[in-house]
């Protein structure tokens, strides 16, 4: 069966989204992978990085709102409608690849999981906490087709995010050291926990879901080296607590392997590619396939 990942993060500029699809890309090029990645942010930037002006103008219409991720949460999710394979507008194109795009129609969704009678429009009909279950049921089935799936989170723990963490095996946090993102990593990981215990998140089979802390946009200096010094400790308080995210879980701070802040990141959005298409042979790739190579050895890939 195959693996879920989450990736996620409330603080804004830690490189989410970048993240999320140079570690798609990696894992359909460089292992060779069929790896599908879903957008469920509602600002739909890796579907604005992937999709290409052009074909953004079709996913952002009514008519094409089944085919976006949010069917994911309805009755009506069709895999032959919506798993498309990438292809970028310069027509590389990554056999491996698949993406599901979110749209701006996905801007009511939230509402819709916290009304019952909105969730009775998506599902056609309610249970209780089934607002924290709705992609049981179409994950099932992704992990049979995908070795990998990767979900790009919205920036919170709202009821979307929710919904992901209920289904992953493992949760990735790109976090950058800098003073306020290694502030709100500590109330991040407090809040997973809490999250868990709501959603009663759904244990992986050796027992544990990996809670992974990526080191993102990284630069040689004085403050940064203090920032990953102070991830460091979060991370070591958390192991010494006993139960660092309760029921089992288990955090790790992949510190050994780091993602440099390099401009071909930015480069290669503007390019609309990611990473291993724009400049395989970089040291920017270079370090998304190191990260890759450590997430796969925890998660036990």
């Amino acid at each position: 069966m195959g693996k879920v990942i989450s990736v996620i993060n409330f603080k804004g500029g830690v490189g989410k989204t970048t993240f999320a699809v140079n570690l798609a890309g990696c894992l359909a090029e460089y292992y060779d992978q069929k790896t599908l990645l879903i957008d469920l942010d509602a600002q739909s930037n890796s579907t604005v990085w992937l999709a290409g002006e052009v074909r953004l103008k079709e996913i952002n219409t009514k008519e094409y709102e089944p085919k976006t991720a949010k069917s994911l949460f309805t009755k009506n999710f069709d895999f032959s409608h919506i798993l498309q394979p990438f292809s970028s507008p310069q027509h590389d194109y990554l056999p491996n690849l698949h993406f599901l795009p979110a749209s701006y129609y996905m801007m009511t969704l939230e509402n819709d999981i916290h009304d019952r009678a909105g969730i009775q429009r998506l599902t056609g009909t309610y249970r209780k906490n089934s607002e924290f279950q709705l992609l049981r049921r179409p994950v099932a089935g992704l992990r049979r087709d995908f070795k990998f799936t990767i979900m790009d989170c919205p920036p919170n723990l709202f009821a979307v995010t929710q919904n992901a963490l209920d289904c992953s095996d493992c949760v990735l946090v790109p976090c950058t050291p800098e003073q306020l993102s290694v502030f709100g990593l500590r109330i991040l990981i407090d809040h997973l926990e809490k999250t868990q215990r709501v959603c009663r998140l759904k244990e992986s089979d050796d027992g544990s879901m990996i809670v992974g802390i990526v080191l993102n946009k990284v630069r040689v200096t004085k403050d940064h080296e203090a920032g990953m010094e102070a991830i460091r400790r979060i991370v070591d308080d958390k192991k010494g607590a006993g139960t660092p995210l309760g029921l089992g879980n288990r955090v790790t701070l992949f510190d050994s392997y780091r993602i440099r802040d390099r401009i071909l990141h930015a480069e290669a959005v503007k390019a609309e590619r990611p990473l291993c298409l724009h400049r395989p042979l970089s040291d920017a790739y270079g370090d998304i396939k190191a990260v890759t190579e450590a997430i796969l050895h925890e998660i036990g890939s």
